[in-house]
C-alpha cells in the first residue's frame, strides 16, 4: 500500500484553515477473502505533527483586492504545507480550496475574481497538483458542506463500509448557515425523489456504494445571521416607540450596548427570548408537501426513536461552553441551565470570567450572545426540526408541548467536536469522497471524466467542450458548403435570378460605381455597354453623357453618377 497526500483548505467566513490528510488504499482487488473497504484516512501521516494551520480574516475579505489573496492569504498556508509534506510527494499532492458561507454572500463576479487569482497564484508558486481550477478551487454550496459533514461523521463512526441503514444523521450550524443531512429509508425515497441525492463512495474492490441522502441548507440561519435578523426585528418593532432604549430579552440583565445607533438593555428573559427567536424560523412559509419543516422546506419524516443525530459547530459550542453539557443532549437539564444563565446579572458574569471561574475557552464576546444562541439552538432543534424533547412515543403529546419543559431521560441527539480524538470536519468527508474514487479516475477508460460533488463520474467540461467544438466546426463546414452550393445553383440556373442576386450583393456591400439600371430593373456594369456607348469622365464633367448608341433603352435617363440609389425605370414602349 502506498500513502497519498492531499491539501484541503476550508475557506470560511472568519478565516481559512488548511488541513493535510493522507490515505492508503489496498491494491489487491483479487483477494476475495478480504471484505471491501474504504481508504484509511489520517490527519497528516498518522503521527503527531503540525498538520493544520489557520489564517485570518476570511478569503471573502479580499473582495476589493482580489489580487492580494495569494501573497496575503494563501502563501502562509501553502508555505506550511511545503514544509511538512515530503518533497517527493509535492507534485502528486492535490490542492482543494472550498469556500463556504462567507463567499456565498458575495456577487458571482467578485467570487470568480478571488478564486481565479487564488488558482493562478497556486499554479505559479507551488508544485502541488492543480489540474482543474474549476472543480478544485470553488465555492461549495450548503448542501455539499452538509453532505461532506455526514460522510465525515459516519466514516469516523464506522458506518460506511456497507449500506446497513444504521447511519447517523448530521446537523451543523455555523455563523451564516445551518445544514442537515441524513439517510432516507427506502419506503420514503420514492415520495421524496426530487429531494434525495445519492452519494457514491469507491470501495477497494473496484465497486461503488451509494447512500441516498436528504441534504438541505438554510442560509441566514447560522447564529450570527440569525442574531442580526433578531436585532433588526426589535428595531423595526419599536420604530413608533418614544423610548430610545429597547429592552432586549436575549441578553443578560443589565447589559447595555448599541447597534446601528440604537441602544439596547438586556432583560434576561428566556421565555420571551424563545418567543422572539421562534419567529425567525419562518414557520409560516408554505412547503411543497407535508410534513412542512420551516422556511418553506419540507423534510422527510424521521423515526427519531431509532435514528441517531450528531450536531457539530455551534451545537457543540453552545451546549459545552459555560454550560459544560456537550455530548448526550438532555433537554430539561439544558433548558434549566440556559434559563438560569439568561437571568444572570451581566456584571456578575463578567466578574466570574475575570476570576477564571468559567471555561478557559470562554471570553466576553461569547458571553454576550450565549443566551441568544442557546435560545436559537433550542428552537431550531425542537420547533424547527421537530426533534422530540423526550423519547416518549406519544407523538400527539410531543407536538402540543410547545415551550413547556417535560421530563426526559434519553435523547438520540449528541453534540460533538471530536470522535476518538479526531475532529469532525466536513473537509474529512471531502477527502473521503476524493480518495475513495481516485481508482476510477486513474482508469484509462475514465480519462476524460471527473467526479461531481456527490461522487458520480461525469464527462469533464474540457472533454465536453472539445467535443462540442468538433461538432460546431463540422456543422459550420456543412452549413458553409450548403449555402455555397445553393448560391451556385441559383447563379447558374437562371440568368434573371443571377442578376437579382447580383443586385442584392451590391446593395449589401453598399457598392457605388460604374453600373446602370436597365429597362428591366437590373443593375448592369458599364463595361457591358462599352461597345455601344461612349461616356464622358463623370469625375471631371457634370454634363450629361453623350448618347452615341442606337440602344433606345439607355436614352435620356442616364444619371450623372450611377449608384445603387437609382430607381429602376420602366421599359420604353
Amino acid at each position: 500500500m502506498t500513502r497519498s497526500y492531499g491539501i484541503f483548505i476550508d475557506a470560511g467566513s472568519s478565516g481559512s484553515r488548511l488541513q493535510i490528510y493522507s490515505w492508503t488504499v489496498s491494491k489487491d482487488k483479487q483477494d476475495t477473502n478480504k471484505g471491501a473497504s474504504l481508504p484509511l484516512i489520517e490527519l497528516g501521516d498518522g503521527n503527531e505533527g503540525d498538520w493544520s494551520i489557520k489564517v485570518q480574516p476570511g478569503i471573502s475579505s479580499f473582495a476589493r483586492r482580489p489580487k492580494d489573496v495569494g501573497e496575503k492569504h494563501i502563501e502562509k498556508l501553502l508555505d506550511h504545507a511545503e514544509k511538512v509534506i515530503p518533497k517527493d510527494k509535492h507534485k502528486s499532492t492535490p490542492v482543494f480550496l472550498s469556500a463556504t458561507a462567507g463567499m456565498r454572500l458575495l456577487p458571482p463576479k467578485t467570487q470568480k475574481k478571488i478564486l481565479n487569482n487564488a488558482c493562478h497564484y497556486i499554479r505559479d508558486e507551488y508544485d502541488f497538483a492543480l489540474p482543474d481550477c474549476e472543480s478544485m478551487i470553488q465555492v461549495i454550496d450548503g448542501k455539499a458542506e452538509g453532505m461532506y459533514g455526514w460522510l465525515a461523521t459516519n466514516y469516523l463512526l464506522g458506518n460506511l463500509d456497507s449500506p446497513s441503514g444504521s447511519s447517523t444523521g448530521f446537523l451543523d450550524m455555523g455563523g451564516a448557515s445551518a445544514q442537515i443531512a441524513f439517510e432516507v429509508p427506502p419506503e420514503v425515497q420514492n415520495e421524496y425523489d426530487d429531494s434525495v441525492s445519492t452519494v457514491l463512495l469507491g470501495l477497494d474492490n473496484g465497486k461503488q456504494i451509494g447512500y441516498p441522502l436528504f441534504v438541505t441548507t438554510w442560509l441566514g440561519f447560522g447564529t450570527s445571521q440569525a442574531h442580526n435578523r433578531y436585532l433588526n426585528s426589535l428595531i423595526e418593532g419599536n420604530r413608533d416607540s418614544p423610548s430610545k432604549t429597547i429592552e432586549e430579552p436575549c441578553s443578560l440583565r443589565g447589559r447595555q450596548y448599541s447597534k446601528d445607533g440604537q441602544s439596547f438593555l438586556g432583560t434576561g428573559d428566556l421565555e420571551l427570548c424563545l418567543k422572539h427567536t421562534y419567529t425567525l424560523l419562518n414557520k409560516e412559509a408554505p412547503c411543497s408537501r407535508d410534513p412542512c419543516g420551516f422556511d418553506g422546506i419540507s423534510i422527510p419524516p424521521i423515526d427519531f426513536v431509532n435514528h441517531e443525530f450528531v450536531g457539530v459547530s455551534e451545537f457543540w459550542y453552545t451546549t459545552n461552553d459555560v454550560f459544560d453539557m456537550g455530548g448526550s443532549y438532555h433537554f430539561p437539564n439544558f433548558y434549566q441551565k440556559v434559563a438560569d444563565y439568561c437571568a444572570s446579572d451581566w456584571e456578575s458574569m463578567l466578574s466570574r470570567l475575570h476570576n477564571h471561574q468559567l471555561s478557559p475557552s470562554t471570553d466576553e464576546s461569547k458571553l454576550e450572545k450565549l443566551c441568544f444562541k442557546a435560545s436559537w439552538v433550542l428552537n431550531f432543534l425542537h420547533e424547527g426540526f421537530g426533534f422530540p424533547k423526550t423519547n416518549t412515543t406519544d407523538i400527539d403529546y410531543q407536538q402540543t408541548d410547545g415551550l413547556e419543559v417535560i421530563p426526559a431521560y434519553h435523547s438520540h441527539f449528541t453534540s460533538l467536536e471530536k470522535i476518538e480524538r479526531t475532529e469532525i470536519s466536513w473537509t474529512l468527508g471531502q477527502v473521503l469522497l476524493y480518495s475513495s474514487n481516485q481508482q476510477f479516475l486513474q482508469d484509462p477508460k475514465y480519462a476524460n471524466y471527473q467526479l461531481n460533488t456527490f461522487g458520480k463520474l461525469t464527462p469533464s467540461r474540457g472533454f465536453f467542450q472539445s467535443n462540442m467544438n468538433g461538432y460546431i466546426s463540422f456543422i459550420s463546414v456543412v452549413l458553409f458548403l450548403s449555402i455555397f452550393g445553393f448560391l451556385s445553383y441559383l447563379l447558374t440556373s437562371n440568368p434573371k435570378r443571377r442578376s437579382r442576386i447580383k443586385n442584392l450583393l451590391l446593395r449589401v456591400r453598399g457598392m457605388k460605381g460604374r453600373y446602370i439600371v436597365n429597362a428591366h430593373g437590373d443593375y448592369e456594369d458599364i463595361e457591358d455597354f462599352e461597345d455601344d456607348m461612349e461616356m464622358t469622365n463623370f469625375s471631371k464633367s457634370k454634363t450629361a453623357p453623350i448618347r452615341t448608341t442606337s440602344s433606345h433603352i439607355l436614352a435620356d435617363h442616364l444619371a450623372l453618377n450611377f449608384s445603387r440609389e437609382r430607381t429602376p425605370r420602366s421599359p420604353l414602349p
